[in-house]
């Protein structure tokens, strides 16, 4: 998993590489953006999903969390989640879990 400047990531496996955009959003704070990131791909990763859904999960979970003015203390659930997910896919902003 490499992330770059522009706050997209990119996956690369001896199965291809994967560099989706970032989603539309409007970040309030930044910080724990880089921790979301990493959470919100490793739970997607444990749960055995491929490289592509892990990215765009863990997206979601990162936009998410820049919305919120303070630490959210824990990651979305997966109702909250899956719905970010869909909206944002969709090329719609992701709404705070909180």
């Amino acid at each position: 998993m490499i992330r770059h400047r522009d706050h997209a990531a990119t996956a690369v496996t001896a199965g291809g590489r994967w560099r989706p955009e970032p989603f539309p959003l409007t970040a309030v704070d930044p910080a724990g953006a880089g921790d979301a990131f990493a959470a919100g791909c490793l739970s997607a990763r444990l749960r055995e999903l491929p490289e592509p859904d892990a990215l765009a999960e863990a997206a979601c979970v990162a936009a998410l969390t820049v919305q919120c003015t303070t630490d959210t203390g824990r990651l979305p659930s997966a109702t909250v989640r899956g719905r970010a997910l869909a909206g944002c896919t969709a090329g719609r902003e992701a709404a705070v879990h909180r």
